[in-house]
């Protein structure tokens, strides 16, 4: 068997965490553009939600590069 590479399954990781954030935020511009279409409650949660999901996809990210930096400080 191969020998896993942390550090390359930590990035791969980054860019889906990236790509997520990046959807994450379209998705919240899109809202944002038709809330004037929506009712002022649907459009206060919706920025609730969509801030909430933004700020996990922001930390997770910030976590996973903290985990690459880590990893690759170990493996010096």
């Amino acid at each position: 068997m191969g020998e896993v590479d942390v550090v390359e399954i930590l990035r791969e990781a980054g860019r889906r965490a990236e790509k997520l954030l990046a959807d994450l935020l379209r998705h919240e511009s899109e809202m944002e553009s038709k809330a004037h279409t929506m009712e002022r409650a649907e459009v206060e949660a919706g920025r609730r939600a969509m801030g909430n999901a933004v700020d996990a996809a922001r930390r997770m990210l910030q976590s996973i590069e903290r985990a690459i930096e880590s990893e690759g400080e170990r493996t010096r």
